[in-house]
């Protein structure tokens, strides 16, 4: 440990960081994501994205899908800037795309615009060398506390720049005048800022967690909603298993979003549903390569007596982490006969809210429709929600939720390459 960090704490996986004596408390890290010492230039990523890789530019971002920086697909708020006019309007990174919570586990997190620009308020800075490597010392103003950012430079196409003379830390705030770019705090020898960098740019990140007061008082405040690790939300519904279930579905940020559609045990989307395209047959609803336990209905006689979605095609473990699956059959009954549930609109959303008989909690399940071929059909007025269940005597099918405003139940009409939504559950131990 350097010894300008004479009061540096640890983290339980040994990352290090330093009190400022902050207004909000905010604690920083003594290094770079990516390093292991202060003087470390660590790693650079793009904004959003959670692993490092050679090449930074349009074609390789994450999300985007061209070579420009009109083609966002998500964090955008400005229809000139999405991919066929999409926009979502996040202008802060998720946690599931935040490359500090990502490295280094849920108590981190990449700073907001607001975060960098208290750390400047409350500290004097100079341009210095420490160790050898040059870079920016900044000193609290309180308790005189210090912390070093190197000059990392910044990468971008397949190279590597400006290292020692400049350095840029992202903050995870989006420049909402032009979401193509993020907020980052950029610094050289003789000017410091905040500024933007285009999104697809790699540059170093700076770690920062809650005060040990701040976290405490955050763990004591009883809350409706719980978060993993990757900023997934979940209810505790009180079940008798102790299922807890995700707010929205997969493909969704809030409750009352669609979410994406999947085939019965595909674990991506895409463009058309029908047999052609599923996975797991050659032809049609006779000529299954996976999940038959009729040989009437598989490929060459095939069975294998797979009733249950394994693991590796579960869209919900595929896109959320193993902590996470598709609800059996018996999880939904256990939904069902443990909440009240109406017909009803949320946030302008036609959908059902499930209000939990034990604590009082509830679930809204908007009504997203189906995919078939490749067209939309009944959004607005069906709701359709896989289960991770076969239906055994026509292993075609599989079981789902099925709603509308008139009624709801489990059923299994429709055959397992429609596109349907995905709503999660995870168990209490994993809580």
């Amino acid at each position: 440990m350097s010894e300008k960090y004479f009061n540096a704490q640890t983290d339980a996986n040994g990352h290090e960081y330093v009190d400022l004596g902050l207004p909000s408390g905010t604690l920083w890290a003594t290094c770079n994501i990516g390093a292991t010492k202060p003087e470390e230039y660590g790693d650079y990523y793009a904004w959003g994205e959670t692993s490092t890789k050679d090449t930074y530019d349009w074609t390789t971002y994450k999300y985007s899908k061209g070579d420009e920086e009109d083609e966002l697909t998500k964090y955008c708020n400005n229809s000139d800037f999405g991919n066929n006019g999409f926009t979502d309007n996040l202008t802060e990174l998720q946690r599931g795309d935040d490359p500090a919570t990502a490295n280094w586990g849920n108590g981190w997190c990449t700073p907001t615009k607001e975060q960098w620009k208290e750390l400047l308020k409350n500290t004097t800075n100079k341009w210095t060398t420490q160790n050898g490597v040059k870079g920016r010392l900044f000193t609290s103003k309180k308790n005189g506390q210090s912390l070093f950012l190197p000059a990392a430079g910044c990468r971008w196409d397949d190279g590597l720049g400006y290292v020692g003379s400049d350095g840029g830390c992202w903050s995870s705030s989006l420049d909402t005048d032009y979401p193509s770019r993020a907020w980052c705090f950029y610094f050289y020898s003789d000017l410091y800022d905040m500024g933007y960098y285009n999104r697809n740019g790699g540059q170093s990140v700076r770690a920062v967690r809650f005060s040990m007061a701040l976290q405490t008082l955050f763990d004591q405040v009883p809350q409706k909603v719980k978060i993993d690790a990757n900023g997934h939300e979940y209810v505790d519904l009180g079940l008798p298993s102790g299922t807890l279930w995700a707010t929205c579905n997969i493909g969704a940020t809030k409750p009352e979003e669609y979410g994406d559609y999947f085939a019965w045990g595909e674990t991506s989307t895409k463009n058309t549903y029908n047999w052609s395209t599923y996975k797991y047959c050659n032809s049609g609803y006779d000529d299954f390569t996976k999940y038959c336990n009729k040989s009437d209905y598989g490929n060459n006689g095939f069975t294998d007596d797979l009733t249950e979605l394994q693991r590796g095609d579960d869209p919900a473990t595929a896109n959320w982490g193993s902590d996470w699956c598709m609800p059996t059959i018996k999880q939904w009954i256990e939904l069902l006969k443990n909440t009240t549930n109406e017909w009803t609109m949320q946030n302008g959303v036609k959908g059902r809210l499930f209000t939990s008989k034990k604590n009082g909690k509830s679930l809204f399940l908007p009504a997203a429709g189906y995919r078939w071929d490749d067209e939309l059909y009944f959004v607005g007025s069906v709701g359709f929600c896989w289960s991770s269940s076969l239906y055994t005597d026509y292993p075609y099918i599989a079981w789902y939720f099925y709603f509308s405003s008139d009624f709801y139940y489990m059923y299994y009409g429709y055959y397992r390459y429609y596109g349907q939504s995905v709503r999660a559950v995870r168990s209490a131990r994993q809580n």
